[in-house]
């Protein structure tokens, strides 16, 4: 619509030119000089073509006796060089005469000549002077340029048809009661009844008056219309610049033209009525410099086009009332010199149609010297243009600088766009066009401030050449701005909105800027949302180039919060891919720049304001979609991010310095900084790294990248829960779905409840946790753990709290350990060679005595060492040792130390309820040990060797059995025995037993 403003501002210039042309009637310079009254004057040649030839104008001064039928005289008046003739001439009294074809020539400053005709007249003449009288039938007036800008035709500046005139010269004034008609350039005026009145000592018009306007036709030359420079300030808001008054205009006179009811302006594509038009303009001695082309250049009249409807480049103008105009001291607006000129139009309402856009107004102005129009509301409303092709925009105030390229929008107002699809023209790309419609249709603007709307230069246009105001650059609106649409609403204290080039008839927005204060939500039909907050906010919606998608891109910075689509971000910047719409296109790797924002100091991979996303998106192709109904593809997170997403149930809050979510690929990618770590938390699972992934639909995949930790806590009604946490070197992979997981480099996996904790160390892990739901009171969260290289356990049970005083303490190293929890085993492996250190330092019970001479478990330090492997069965308490089994118990209430080798080594102790029940105060009693397989027993100077050995800690004996074949050998010092019989060691005597109980009895102590 914007670009049809051309003729408004044009239909104000015609009139003004109009009026400018009636001015010069009688109006001249002040000052300037004058031929002395006898001396011909060089300049004063005849300059009309079709003017009678005289070949002589005889000089009479002020002589009364010299009027010569068909002869031409010459004298002066006021002044002023005068030429006359006539066919005849009748003398009616001493003072009037009666002419017949009367012919005046009245020279004035610089050349210029006023040229009088008409059929007959009777002119009333003092000593042959005319000084008044009437005219009748096709009075002319005409004014020629001097000689130094006449054409060679001999054409006039202005040419003014009468039917009748009356003419007083002392009064300065000029009257007709009949038809007037105006030529001047490419200006034509119809009207009726003309009334001028002339000041003579300050050399201009007191008061024109027509009394009644038909027409003005005017024809418009759009390279007439010049460039003005603007500017603009740091924050974007227009600056008008405002011409200096030159020396011309010092001296030029000034006039308010006033045309009364019924004013309309008509022109090939624009229509104007209103009740009032009020114009202000300058002439003086540069008025002629603004004259048209001559006669040459007059339109046509008004019968070969008719008065509704203009040519192409034509305006007509009707009203029904008064033309006045009036000299005026004040002005509402700096002229820029002589033919400027302000013109105001008025009514209730003022209605303009431009092209089939409507515009509604209490007032129109419009401003010659810089091209400006303005359009004002009235206190019952404001401003309002409809548009079927871009809706509706209202405003207390419009002001458009047509040079300059330049629109003001003053005042609190609204813009609506259509509620359709523009249409589609030839020569269009209709997937451009359905790419935005969802951006661009059913949307709503309103401001509490003010506007501006900047336009693009027209292309390869030279110099001076006004803009090409039918693309817009950039809108730019402030004060508590809102945005209402089917895909987006949006509010912020200040909105810019940018624009592409049109192509191929289509005009694509580049992207929305919104600043201070930003809340927006881009929603659809069937219910997903995005809701952002920040302070500044930055929007690139989807678009068609080349018949390539280009995916959308927001960017967010300054305390960011967004909640949408199960997920909600608070940051200090966010970076979005908007959801491209799903058209068909061959791969492609797109260049996209960032929406214009400062980078944030201190935030990786953005050291520039714009950069390509390509290398951040591989592989990224237009056969490539996310899912349907997805608002964006990708989320980027800056410094201090923290995102809460739920999946499957669950609430999963990931912190980072940068955490990156792509849905087209399901990832999520955490990034932490030096002073802080990335942490994600899904449930009762924490992790902590530099760089962790999430995969998968529901993000169930966890993966981290170098160092890092985890902690997975159970929650415990009954006493506090335990927390099982992990800490690695080189990376972690995690499953939450299944629960399996590897982690390596530096493993240390530690498990704390309320008095017990375990510490498992290992170069590599693979493990297996037990599902959520199934993790309760009694539960374990580790259902299978497989430990290799370098491994050790670590388990200690405390008396009081965990750092004191500890009841239990053991290590375990080995080359691999396997740990399996179902609900039919609980079981840990120790694969390979590795030993055992368990410190018991329990206190004895209160009263208790030692009872017993040989200890070999309980109270003190026991140490074993294997060659094979050592299983313990958590589930019914039993351990067993597999290879080269070496035992060692240094018993704690002072007893002797027992040392033990042997194949296998099995102990039985009573069950305690499995790893539920570890760490408790109720302990495990050792009830049977068995070894075998080449069992030798040591303790000081006893040793015995035997194929099998069992302790029953309720008979309390150590029973020696030796293997078929073979014999049990007893050691006492340097005395050896041999027995084929089992051999018993009464651990509270010390006392050994061959054969049946009671056979033999040696003590040993």
């Amino acid at each position: 619509m914007m670009n049809r403003q051309i003729w408004i501002i044009c239909a104000a210039g015609g009139l003004a030119l109009g009026i400018l042309a009636a001015t010069v009637l009688i109006g001249g310079s002040r000052g300037g000089s004058v031929p002395a009254g006898d001396e011909k004057d060089s300049t004063m040649s005849p300059i009309v073509d079709e003017a009678p030839v005289v070949t002589e104008f005889k000089s009479v001064g002020k002589s009364t006796k010299i009027l010569l039928e068909g002869e031409g005289v010459y004298y002066t008046s006021r002044d002023r060089p005068v030429q006359f003739m006539a066919s005849h001439v009748e003398r009616v009294d001493d003072e009037r005469l009666r002419v017949t074809e009367p012919h005046w020539r009245i020279h004035r400053d610089k050349g210029q000549i006023i040229e009088i005709r008409a059929d007959s007249g009777e002119v009333i003449a003092p000593n042959d002077d005319p000084r008044r009288g009437d005219l009748e039938g096709n009075v002319e007036i005409r004014l020629y340029r001097g000689h130094d800008s006449v054409s060679s035709t001999g054409d006039s500046e202005f040419h003014i048809e009468l039917d009748n005139a009356h003419f007083d010269y002392d009064l300065g004034q000029i009257r007709s009661d009949r038809d007037v008609k105006v030529r001047h350039g490419r200006m034509k005026f119809d009207g009726r009844g003309l009334s001028l009145s002339y000041n003579e000592l300050y050399r201009r018009i007191e008061k024109l008056v027509i009394n009644q306007g038909k027409q003005l036709r005017f024809q418009i030359d759009p390279g007439r219309l010049r460039r003005s420079s603007k500017t603009t300030s740091n924050n974007g808001s227009i600056t008008p610049e405002v011409a200096p008054a030159t020396a011309k205009s010092r001296v030029a006179e000034t006039y308010r033209v006033e045309l009364e009811r019924d004013v309309t302006v008509q022109g090939h594509q624009i229509k104007a009525a209103g009740s009032r038009l009020e114009a202000f303009f300058s002439v003086g001695e540069s008025s002629g410099s603004h004259s048209g082309n001559g006669d040459g250049g007059l339109i046509a009249d008004s019968t070969e086009y008719g008065a509704d409807h203009p040519g192409a480049n034509e305006l007509v103008m009707t009203w029904s009332g008064k033309l006045t105009m009036v000299p005026v001291d004040e002005l509402p607006i700096a002229l820029t010199g002589t033919g400027d000129a302000w013109v105001v139009m008025d009514g209730a309402p003022l209605r303009v149609n431009v092209a089939g856009d409507d515009i509604n107004a209490f007032e129109l102005s419009y401003h010659l010297g810089t091209k400006r129009l303005g359009l004002s509301g009235s206190p019952g409303g404001p401003v309002q243009l409809d548009s079927k092709l871009h809706g509706q925009l209202t405003a207390p105030r419009i002001l458009l600088d047509r040079l300059a390229g330049w629109v003001q929008l003053i005042g609190a107002g609204r813009f609506a766009s259509p509620s359709h699809r523009p249409p589609i023209r030839n020569g269009d790309d209709p997937d451009a066009r359905s790419t935005q419609a969802a951006w661009l249709t059913r949307m709503t603007t309103t401001w509490n401030d003010r506007g501006e709307l900047l336009f693009y230069d027209q292309a390869n246009a030279p110099d001076g050449a006004a803009a090409q105001m039918s693309a817009i650059r950039q809108a730019v609106f402030h004060g508590g701005v809102k945005v209402a649409g089917p895909s987006l609403d949006l509010s912020a204290q200040e909105l810019s909105i940018e624009l592409l080039k049109p192509v191929n008839g289509v005009q694509n927005v580049d992207q929305i800027t919104a600043k201070q204060k930003v809340v927006a939500k881009a929603h659809q039909a069937d219910g997903q949302s995005l809701a952002i907050r920040s302070d500044q906010l930055a929007l690139r919606p989807p678009r068609m180039h080349d018949g390539l998608t280009q995916p959308g891109q927001l960017l967010a910075q300054g305390n960011v919060t967004a909640d949408g689509q199960q997920m909600e971000v608070k940051t200090e910047y966010l970076e979005i891919t908007l959801s491209a719409p799903q058209v068909a296109a061959k791969p492609r790797h797109p260049k996209i720049k960032v929406p214009r924002l400062s980078p944030v100091a201190g935030a990786e991979d953005r050291s520039e304001a714009t950069r390509d996303l390509s290398a951040s998106m591989p592989g990224r192709s237009d056969e490539v979609k996310g899912p349907a109904g997805q608002i964006w593809n990708r989320l980027i997170a800056r410094q201090g991010a923290r995102i809460e997403l739920i999946h499957g149930g669950d609430l999963v809050i990931v912190t980072a310095e940068q955490v990156i979510v792509d849905q087209v690929s399901g990832q999520i990618e955490v990034i932490g900084a030096d002073a802080q770590s990335a942490k994600i938390v899904r449930g009762d699972t924490t992790l902590i790294g530099r760089h962790i992934f999430l995969d998968g639909q529901n993000y169930e995949q966890m993966r981290v990248n170098g160092s890092g930790t985890g902690v997975v806590a159970r929650e415990n009604k009954v006493r506090a829960g335990s927390v099982l946490a992990m800490s690695w070197a080189q990376g972690m992979e995690l499953n939450h779905s299944s629960g399996k997981g590897r982690i390596f480099g530096e493993v240390v996996v530690e498990n704390r409840s309320r008095l017990h904790t375990t510490t498992l160390t290992a170069q590599e892990m693979d493990f297996q946790l037990s599902p959520q739901t199934d993790r309760g009171i009694g539960k374990s969260i580790i259902e299978k753990l497989v430990a290799r290289k370098d491994v050790e356990f670590r388990a200690v049970n405390w008396r009081r709290e965990i750092g004191g005083e500890f009841a239990t303490k053991l290590l375990i190293q080995s080359s691999e350990m396997v740990f399996e929890h179902t609900a039919t085993l609980e079981q840990i492996r120790f694969v390979g060679e590795g030993g055992w250190i368990f410190q018991d330092d329990r206190p004895r019970p209160q009263g208790g005595k030692p009872n017993t001479q040989i200890t070999v478990s309980g109270r003190g330090d026991t140490v074993f060492t294997w060659s094979d492997q050592m299983v313990l069965d958590v589930k019914r308490n039993d351990m067993r040792i597999y290879g080269d089994v070496w035992m060692q118990h240094n018993p704690k209430n002072g007893g002797k130390p027992i040392e033990m080798f042997c194949d296998r080594f099995v102990a039985d102790m009573t069950e305690t309820g499995g790893l539920s029940r570890w760490g408790s105060r109720i302990d495990g009693q050792l009830e049977t040990i068995v070894a075998d397989r080449g069992v030798q027993v040591k303790r000081e100077d006893v040793e015995i060797t035997s194929g099998t050995m069992k302790h029953t800690q309720r008979d309390g004996y150590l029973t020696f059995t030796s293997s078929p074949g073979s014999q049990t050998l007893v050691a006492i010092g340097d005395q050896v025995t041999r027995h084929t019989k089992p051999l018993r060691w009464n651990t509270k005597t010390g006392q050994i037993e061959v054969g049946p109980v009671g056979a033999i009895r040696r003590s040993v102590r």
